[in-house]
């Protein structure tokens, strides 16, 4: 059943009446910010996750899971309202659902209404103030400081942004993450010991490490020793790219010890990957400390698990850092599901959207899924992961609208509704991207299928979207 705010009310009565809430079950929801699905659990033997990758172990792993934008503000919004992003909605960082999408009902609104007690810590929606009225509790944020060297700070506050990078010996939670994996355990032990509890709940914990600067206790940087750290092997733009898909580096200019220069030096780029994985591994200890609180307190066997990010990153592959663009090391996303008995430590390799984790959290609450609600629920894949399943994943980035199949990655460009450019690239054949076959005689074919696909898409997402 899908509902409009039309019939919200009265859905809501009728599952309260039914008495809905008494199986339905807690929602650990964790949101990590940047983290590419480079883990142990996804074979990245070199990265230091033994808490996430212990997860993965007791969930259902999806090793082809895309984000809908690769930029924090758009897939957080596009994710939690369930609806795709378009050249006017959820197209960058400052993107909010109560300002591009506010006919939508957002995940943790939806789930408050059905009589879930909805708890925001840390980075969320990417602002606090967006959907605030969707939890039960005011959105809670950390103040604590970025960086731990006070000429860093004062950095910060003579830039808008302080150094690229820093590794003090402090404790965990001197920082804003820690603070917020350390709130979440409060928050998990009030629930656990309230007898009277008759709600379940969506706790939403957002980590924003690893994103930039690199900051992590020093312990996390000793898991990297200078000399194992390795650069890409495909360092250059892919042949053939169009000057749309490659944007730069602009990110790590904007802090105040980022060069200016779009090529970086051998020794920054070792240095920002060494950053990168210590804040992985400093986000994996936090993540522990959550998931091992949810164990001790005895709500493990009542609690599914999401652990998503809202993107990935580049570390200098093609020649490109951070996110916003459409190659696959940045649209695809760590995604780990545990709801307990179902498919503990197996994997799946369907082709999966961020979008499919709102109906999925509905069809587990067993609450009915708004009519905005563009993605697919994944309860099937919980019961059987090899099952056939979809035959595209579909995000945007800036002009481009790109589409992952089983085989290809397909980006088209335009402007006003004029071509610009495409891209298209063999994943089985060149997993690395190296060569654009937007342009090969023989893949025609392949390209303008996927161009059909793709508008196809966007006309359905318009005619969801309600007319003003």
């Amino acid at each position: 059943m899908r509902i409009t705010r039309r019939t919200f009310s009265l859905t809501l009565m009728l599952s309260l009446a039914a008495g809905a809430l008494n199986a339905a079950p807690n929602i650990l929801f964790i949101a990590i910010d940047d983290l590419r699905a480079e883990l142990g659990a996804y074979g990245a033997d070199h990265i230091h996750s033994p808490h996430m990758d212990g997860l993965a172990e007791r969930s259902l792993l999806f090793e082809r899971a895309y984000c809908m934008v690769p930029t924090c503000g758009a897939s957080r919004s596009s994710m939690l309202s369930g609806v795709r992003p378009t050249e006017t909605r959820f197209r960058d960082f400052r993107s909010r659902v109560d300002e591009d999408a506010p006919w939508a009902i957002t995940l943790p609104a939806h789930l408050k209404a059905h009589g879930y007690e909805t708890i925001s810590l840390g980075k969320v929606f990417h602002a606090m103030a967006d959907n605030a009225d969707a939890w039960s509790l005011p959105p809670w944020r950390s103040d604590a400081e970025t960086y731990a060297r006070s000429e860093s700070q004062a950095l910060t506050r003579q830039h808008k942004r302080g150094p690229l990078m820093e590794g003090e010996d402090v404790p965990d939670d001197f920082f804003a993450d820690g603070q917020v994996a350390l709130k979440a355990v409060s928050h998990l032990r009030r629930l656990a010991e309230d007898s009277e509890r008759r709600h379940p709940f969506f706790l939403a914990v957002g980590f924003e490490r690893p994103h930039l600067p690199f900051v992590a206790p020093r312990k996390y940087w000793d898991l990297y020793p200078p000399e194992i750290i390795a650069l890409p092997t495909n360092d250059h733009a892919p042949a053939g790219a169009p000057a749309e898909s490659i944007r730069g580096r602009t990110e790590i200019s904007h802090y105040s010890d980022g060069p200016q220069d779009p090529i970086l030096s051998k020794e920054l780029s070792l240095a920002l990957i060494r950053g990168y994985y210590a804040t992985t591994s400093y986000v994996d200890a936090l993540v522990g400390q959550v998931v091992d609180a949810l164990d001790e307190l005895g709500l493990a066997d009542s609690t599914t698990i999401v652990l998503w990010s809202d993107h990935g990153f580049s570390l200098g592959e093609r020649g490109y850092w951070t996110k916003h663009s459409t190659f696959e090391i940045v649209m695809r996303i760590p995604l780990m599901i545990r709801v307990p008995d179902k498919a503990e430590g197996e994997r799946t390799f369907a082709l999966t959207e961020s979008i499919d984790l709102y109906p999925t959290l509905c069809e587990l609450a067993g609450i009915p899924i708004p009519d905005t609600v563009e993605g697919t629920s994944l309860m099937p894949l919980l019961d059987d992961p090899h099952q056939p399943w979809k035959q595209f994943a579909i995000g945007r980035n800036g002009p481009g609208y790109t589409v992952r199949t089983n085989t290809f990655r397909f980006t088209e460009y335009s402007r006003n509704g004029k071509r610009l450019s495409r891209m298209l690239y063999d994943l089985e054949r060149d997993p690395e991207e190296t060569v654009n076959l937007s342009e090969a005689p023989y893949l025609q074919d392949v390209s303008e299928d996927l161009t059909k696909t793709l508008h196809r898409v966007l006309r359905e997402t318009e005619a969801l979207t309600p007319q003003e």
